[in-house]
């Protein structure tokens, strides 16, 4: 039944438990979820979230490093509610790849800031 779960700044949770993934499945009804900077954060789980999780409208990855446009897409196609997504100092999504996926789904405020 939860809706809103903020993980962020959790350093002890690691992708590789497979907690993120057992989260994605456990949770169909999750509207809102932050995940910021947890570096470990991964492909595998966002595409899980993608599969479990359609309801989603906010996700905040902010300073994952581990996360690409691939898995990103996939989640934007699996999540026609979402509205908010928050890739600001992740280090393999450039301002390319944000222009694209906002291109392709205009509906999604895409977040992106980062440092020179």
């Amino acid at each position: 039944m939860l809706e809103e779960l903020d993980l962020g700044w959790c350093p002890t949770l690691q992708s590789s438990t497979g907690c993120f993934q057992h989260l994605a499945r456990s949770l169909p009804r999750l509207r809102k979820l932050f995940l910021t900077a947890n570096r470990t954060v991964c492909d595998s789980d966002i595409e899980e979230l993608a599969v479990g999780c359609p309801s989603l409208q906010h996700l905040d990855i902010l300073g994952t490093r581990l996360v690409s446009a691939g898995s990103l897409k996939k989640l934007l196609q699996s999540c026609p509610k979402l509205l908010l997504l928050d890739v600001s100092f992740c280090s393999q999504i450039d301002m390319r790849v944000v222009q694209e996926l906002s291109g392709s789904f205009p509906n999604v405020a895409i977040k992106k800031s980062f440092t020179q």
